[in-house]
């Protein structure tokens, strides 16, 4: 919110300006992210996310046998969590785990 009451944008726009300067070809993530094989994930991606594109989502899957994906319709790139979908997916990823610990 601004002074006025009324909502604004509150961010750096040098960090955009900083990653569209890079020269350098991002680092490779795809062997951590492998690495996680041996682990339950879940992974949401917004519907309208300009950095998690669909295609790499998709690789995910490919990658991770124990992956649940989510996307979440009309978000952006960071879901806020509190879309019913979100906590719907949350709730139902946690579940086992909150059961071996009652």
């Amino acid at each position: 919110m601004s002074d006025t009451g009324s909502v604004s944008l509150n961010y750096d726009p040098g960090i955009s300006r900083a990653l569209a300067e890079q020269a350098a070809e991002p680092p490779d993530l795809w062997p951590y992210f492998r690495a996680l094989r041996h682990v339950p994930v879940l992974a949401l991606r917004g519907e309208r996310s300009d950095i998690l594109s669909a295609d790499t989502f998709a690789r995910m899957a490919r990658e991770h046998d124990d992956l649940t994906q989510i996307t979440i319709a009309d978000r952006g790139h960071t879901p806020t969590l509190s879309e019913p979908a979100s906590v719907a997916a949350l709730d139902s990823y946690l579940a086992p785990f909150a059961k071996d610990h009652d």
